[in-house]
């Protein structure tokens, strides 16, 4: 599967965990939202640039409401 992300400035409380909540789309069009906790330039890459383009947005608010229960493959029937 591939999945094209844009970053919002939305953050949310995931299992616990502060994430920046991403619009996203998959190739067949269906759009779907992305919870991500961490994202860095890979290995020997300058950061500089992308540590801009990523903090261009607001400062997360620290307490963005309810946690998200995000079901993984054991608690989906579905995909057992």
């Amino acid at each position: 599967m591939k999945i094209t992300i844009t970053s919002t400035q939305e953050f949310a409380h995931v299992e616990g965990v502060l994430t920046r909540v991403w619009d996203g789309i998959t190739e067949a069009g269906v759009p779907c939202k992305v919870y991500v906790p961490l994202i860095a330039a890979d290995g020997d890459v300058d950061p500089t640039e992308f540590d801009r383009d990523l903090f261009e947005t607001l400062e997360p608010d620290l307490f963005p409401g309810d946690e998200i229960r995000v079901p993984g493959p054991q608690s989906d029937p579905g995909l057992n």
